[in-house]
Protein backbone atom coordinates (compact mmCIF):
# COMPACT_ATOMS: atom_id res chain seq x y z
CA UNK A 1 0.00 0.00 0.00
CA UNK A 2 0.83 3.43 -0.39
CA UNK A 3 -0.13 6.42 0.73
CA UNK A 4 -1.35 9.90 -0.55
CA UNK A 5 -4.07 12.89 -0.11
CA UNK A 6 -4.84 10.57 2.91
CA UNK A 7 -5.98 7.57 0.80
CA UNK A 8 -4.22 4.48 0.57
CA UNK A 9 -3.27 3.13 -2.92
CA UNK A 10 -3.35 -0.48 -3.58
CA UNK A 11 -0.43 -1.88 -5.10
CA UNK A 12 -1.64 -5.06 -6.29
CA UNK A 13 -4.90 -3.33 -8.64
CA UNK A 14 -3.51 -2.14 -12.57
CA UNK A 15 -5.14 0.75 -14.22
CA UNK A 16 -5.03 -0.54 -18.12
CA UNK A 17 -5.62 2.52 -20.67
CA UNK A 18 -5.65 2.79 -24.30
CA UNK A 19 -7.54 -0.59 -24.88
CA UNK A 20 -8.95 -1.36 -28.49
CA UNK A 21 -12.83 -0.68 -28.72
CA UNK A 22 -13.38 -4.30 -29.30
CA UNK A 23 -11.13 -6.07 -26.97
CA UNK A 24 -13.70 -8.12 -24.79
CA UNK A 25 -13.21 -8.96 -20.79
CA UNK A 26 -12.31 -12.81 -21.84
CA UNK A 27 -9.50 -11.38 -23.99
CA UNK A 28 -8.63 -8.87 -21.47
CA UNK A 29 -8.09 -11.33 -18.39
CA UNK A 30 -5.97 -14.01 -20.62
CA UNK A 31 -3.92 -10.60 -21.85
CA UNK A 32 -2.83 -10.70 -18.07
CA UNK A 33 -3.38 -13.88 -16.42
CA UNK A 34 0.41 -14.77 -17.35
CA UNK A 35 2.07 -12.13 -14.68
CA UNK A 36 -0.25 -13.57 -11.95
CA UNK A 37 -3.03 -15.00 -10.05
CA UNK A 38 -5.79 -12.24 -10.85
CA UNK A 39 -8.66 -11.58 -8.34
CA UNK A 40 -10.75 -9.89 -10.79
CA UNK A 41 -10.41 -7.91 -14.31
CA UNK A 42 -12.82 -5.69 -15.95
CA UNK A 43 -12.81 -3.69 -18.73
CA UNK A 44 -15.15 -0.65 -18.01
CA UNK A 45 -17.72 0.43 -20.28
CA UNK A 46 -20.50 3.20 -20.75
CA UNK A 47 -23.42 1.97 -19.00
CA UNK A 48 -26.01 3.41 -21.19
CA UNK A 49 -24.83 2.13 -24.69
CA UNK A 50 -22.35 -0.72 -23.51
CA UNK A 51 -19.80 0.24 -25.46
CA UNK A 52 -15.96 0.03 -23.89
CA UNK A 53 -14.77 3.67 -22.22
CA UNK A 54 -10.80 2.29 -23.29
CA UNK A 55 -10.18 1.54 -20.09
CA UNK A 56 -9.98 -1.26 -17.66
CA UNK A 57 -8.67 -2.91 -14.19
CA UNK A 58 -6.56 -5.54 -13.33
CA UNK A 59 -6.34 -6.80 -9.68
CA UNK A 60 -3.63 -9.73 -8.68
CA UNK A 61 -3.08 -11.07 -5.47
CA UNK A 62 0.05 -9.39 -5.07
CA UNK A 63 2.04 -6.63 -5.78
CA UNK A 64 5.27 -8.69 -6.97
CA UNK A 65 2.16 -9.47 -10.02
CA UNK A 66 0.96 -6.05 -10.70
CA UNK A 67 4.60 -4.92 -10.78
CA UNK A 68 5.43 -7.51 -13.47
CA UNK A 69 2.42 -7.06 -15.28
CA UNK A 70 3.13 -3.37 -15.31
CA UNK A 71 6.87 -4.16 -17.01
CA UNK A 72 5.74 -6.07 -19.44
CA UNK A 73 3.02 -4.28 -20.73
CA UNK A 74 3.17 -0.97 -20.19
CA UNK A 75 4.19 0.55 -23.97
CA UNK A 76 2.64 -3.13 -25.02
CA UNK A 77 0.83 -2.87 -28.50
CA UNK A 78 -2.44 -4.18 -28.93
CA UNK A 79 -4.06 -3.84 -32.18
CA UNK A 80 -3.38 -0.25 -33.43
CA UNK A 81 -3.00 1.25 -29.70
CA UNK A 82 0.04 1.30 -27.32
CA UNK A 83 -1.10 0.86 -23.88
CA UNK A 84 -0.29 2.58 -20.61
CA UNK A 85 -0.07 0.41 -17.27
CA UNK A 86 0.29 1.40 -13.51
CA UNK A 87 -0.43 1.06 -10.36
CA UNK A 88 -4.17 2.21 -9.94
CA UNK A 89 -4.57 5.69 -7.92
CA UNK A 90 -1.27 6.96 -9.34
CA UNK A 91 -0.56 9.73 -11.35
CA UNK A 92 1.28 9.48 -14.46
CA UNK A 93 3.99 11.92 -13.13
CA UNK A 94 3.12 13.62 -9.77
CA UNK A 95 0.51 14.10 -7.48
CA UNK A 96 -0.28 17.54 -8.81
CA UNK A 97 -2.73 15.97 -10.79
CA UNK A 98 -4.96 14.97 -8.64
CA UNK A 99 -8.17 17.04 -8.46
CA UNK A 100 -8.74 18.29 -5.14
CA UNK A 101 -13.12 18.60 -5.86
CA UNK A 102 -12.17 14.58 -4.24
CA UNK A 103 -10.97 15.64 -1.23
CA UNK A 104 -13.56 18.54 -0.87
CA UNK A 105 -16.73 16.86 -0.73
CA UNK A 106 -17.68 15.75 3.13
CA UNK A 107 -19.44 13.05 2.14
CA UNK A 108 -16.49 10.86 0.67
CA UNK A 109 -14.33 12.13 3.45
CA UNK A 110 -16.45 11.70 6.50
CA UNK A 111 -16.07 8.57 8.59
CA UNK A 112 -19.86 8.57 10.16
CA UNK A 113 -19.89 6.12 13.45
CA UNK A 114 -21.83 3.09 12.61
CA UNK A 115 -22.05 -0.64 13.62
CA UNK A 116 -20.83 -2.42 9.67
CA UNK A 117 -17.46 -1.92 9.46
CA UNK A 118 -15.09 -2.66 5.89
CA UNK A 119 -12.14 -4.75 5.60
CA UNK A 120 -9.37 -4.65 3.19
CA UNK A 121 -7.22 -6.42 2.30
CA UNK A 122 -7.60 -9.80 3.09
CA UNK A 123 -5.56 -12.72 2.45
CA UNK A 124 -6.56 -14.54 -0.77
CA UNK A 125 -8.05 -17.70 1.58
CA UNK A 126 -9.84 -15.66 3.90
CA UNK A 127 -13.11 -17.26 5.04
CA UNK A 128 -16.53 -15.93 6.81
CA UNK A 129 -15.32 -17.82 9.55
CA UNK A 130 -11.89 -16.30 9.86
CA UNK A 131 -13.55 -12.73 10.24
CA UNK A 132 -15.28 -14.05 13.16
CA UNK A 133 -12.78 -15.28 14.26
CA UNK A 134 -10.46 -12.18 14.24
CA UNK A 135 -13.27 -9.62 15.04
CA UNK A 136 -15.31 -12.26 17.67
CA UNK A 137 -13.60 -11.13 20.77
CA UNK A 138 -14.78 -7.03 20.33
CA UNK A 139 -18.40 -7.95 20.17
CA UNK A 140 -21.34 -10.40 19.04
CA UNK A 141 -21.15 -10.20 15.37
CA UNK A 142 -24.29 -9.93 13.81
CA UNK A 143 -23.58 -11.03 10.44
CA UNK A 144 -20.17 -11.07 7.97
CA UNK A 145 -18.97 -11.29 4.79
CA UNK A 146 -15.97 -11.78 2.18
CA UNK A 147 -16.79 -10.26 -1.13
CA UNK A 148 -16.46 -12.68 -3.83
CA UNK A 149 -15.99 -12.26 -7.47
CA UNK A 150 -19.78 -13.34 -9.12
CA UNK A 151 -17.73 -14.31 -12.16
CA UNK A 152 -14.87 -16.17 -11.21
CA UNK A 153 -15.61 -17.29 -7.66
CA UNK A 154 -12.38 -15.74 -6.43
CA UNK A 155 -12.54 -14.05 -3.04
CA UNK A 156 -11.93 -10.15 -3.73
CA UNK A 157 -10.38 -9.86 -0.43
CA UNK A 158 -12.58 -7.46 0.95
CA UNK A 159 -14.93 -8.15 4.31
CA UNK A 160 -17.82 -6.51 6.07
CA UNK A 161 -18.69 -7.31 9.75
CA UNK A 162 -21.63 -5.45 11.43
CA UNK A 163 -21.70 -5.76 14.82
CA UNK A 164 -24.69 -5.26 17.45
CA UNK A 165 -23.47 -1.97 18.51
CA UNK A 166 -21.67 0.99 17.49
CA UNK A 167 -18.89 0.82 20.27
CA UNK A 168 -17.95 -2.64 19.46
CA UNK A 169 -17.52 -1.89 16.11
CA UNK A 170 -15.19 1.25 16.91
CA UNK A 171 -12.96 -0.96 19.70
CA UNK A 172 -12.78 -3.50 16.48
CA UNK A 173 -11.31 -0.59 14.13
CA UNK A 174 -8.93 1.15 17.15
CA UNK A 175 -7.45 -2.44 17.41
CA UNK A 176 -7.15 -3.84 14.13
CA UNK A 177 -6.45 -1.34 12.16
CA UNK A 178 -3.11 -1.86 10.15
CA UNK A 179 -3.30 -5.74 11.59
CA UNK A 180 -1.24 -7.71 9.57
CA UNK A 181 -2.89 -10.91 8.55
CA UNK A 182 0.46 -12.84 7.66
CA UNK A 183 3.89 -11.20 8.55
CA UNK A 184 4.40 -10.72 4.56
CA UNK A 185 0.99 -9.18 3.87
CA UNK A 186 -0.36 -5.83 3.63
CA UNK A 187 -1.63 -3.90 6.57
CA UNK A 188 -5.26 -4.31 7.34
CA UNK A 189 -7.90 -1.01 6.40
CA UNK A 190 -10.06 -1.49 8.99
CA UNK A 191 -12.97 1.43 8.80
CA UNK A 192 -16.46 2.22 9.32
CA UNK A 193 -18.80 0.73 6.07
CA UNK A 194 -19.71 3.98 3.72
CA UNK A 195 -23.47 5.23 4.55
CA UNK A 196 -26.10 4.80 1.65
CA UNK A 197 -25.30 8.39 0.75
CA UNK A 198 -21.75 8.29 0.79
CA UNK A 199 -22.56 5.20 -1.87
CA UNK A 200 -24.95 7.82 -4.13
CA UNK A 201 -21.87 10.50 -3.83
CA UNK A 202 -19.55 8.21 -5.44
CA UNK A 203 -21.70 7.22 -8.31
CA UNK A 204 -22.69 10.37 -8.93
CA UNK A 205 -18.80 11.47 -8.69
CA UNK A 206 -18.25 8.76 -11.67
CA UNK A 207 -21.23 9.78 -13.74
CA UNK A 208 -19.88 12.67 -13.75
CA UNK A 209 -16.57 11.89 -14.89
CA UNK A 210 -17.87 9.31 -17.58
CA UNK A 211 -19.99 12.61 -18.76
CA UNK A 212 -16.58 14.64 -19.25
CA UNK A 213 -15.27 11.94 -21.09
CA UNK A 214 -18.16 11.74 -23.46
CA UNK A 215 -18.56 15.78 -24.16
CA UNK A 216 -14.73 15.49 -25.76
CA UNK A 217 -15.62 12.37 -28.43
CA UNK A 218 -12.23 10.76 -29.11
CA UNK A 219 -10.16 12.32 -26.65
CA UNK A 220 -8.33 10.49 -23.62
CA UNK A 221 -9.40 11.86 -20.28
CA UNK A 222 -7.25 14.34 -18.91
CA UNK A 223 -4.68 13.47 -15.94
CA UNK A 224 -7.22 14.54 -13.11
CA UNK A 225 -10.20 12.82 -14.47
CA UNK A 226 -7.89 9.34 -15.14
CA UNK A 227 -7.19 9.53 -11.31
CA UNK A 228 -10.31 9.76 -9.68
CA UNK A 229 -11.70 7.05 -12.05
CA UNK A 230 -8.58 4.98 -10.73
CA UNK A 231 -9.44 5.94 -7.21
CA UNK A 232 -12.93 5.38 -7.82
CA UNK A 233 -11.75 1.63 -8.72
CA UNK A 234 -10.52 1.55 -5.10
CA UNK A 235 -12.73 3.36 -2.86
CA UNK A 236 -16.05 1.35 -4.24
CA UNK A 237 -17.48 -2.05 -5.30
CA UNK A 238 -19.21 -1.16 -8.23
CA UNK A 239 -21.59 -2.82 -10.83
CA UNK A 240 -18.61 -2.36 -13.27
CA UNK A 241 -16.68 -4.84 -11.28
CA UNK A 242 -13.54 -1.91 -9.75
CA UNK A 243 -13.02 -2.73 -6.73
CA UNK A 244 -14.80 -0.54 -2.55
CA UNK A 245 -18.85 1.10 -1.99
CA UNK A 246 -20.57 -2.51 -2.25
CA UNK A 247 -22.00 -3.68 -5.63
CA UNK A 248 -25.40 -5.16 -5.30
CA UNK A 249 -24.57 -8.96 -4.50
CA UNK A 250 -23.94 -7.27 -1.23
CA UNK A 251 -25.54 -3.61 -1.00
CA UNK A 252 -26.57 -4.41 2.60
CA UNK A 253 -23.48 -4.65 4.15
CA UNK A 254 -22.60 -0.92 2.97
CA UNK A 255 -25.09 0.77 4.82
Amino acid sequence: MQAGYGFCLDDCNVFVKYLPPELSDRDFYKMFKCFGTIISSKIMVDQATGKSLGYGFVRYVSSADSQRAISAMNGHRVANKRLLCKLANQSPSSSSSFNPEFVKNPLLVRQTPSDNIYIKPLLSDTTEDDLRCLFGEFGEIVDCKVMIDRHTGVSRQIGFVRFEAVDQATMAIDKMNNYKLDPAAPPLIVKYADTKEQKIARKTLRQQQQQQYHTFPGQPLDASAEYINATMSNLSLNKNGSDSSLDDSGDHYGT
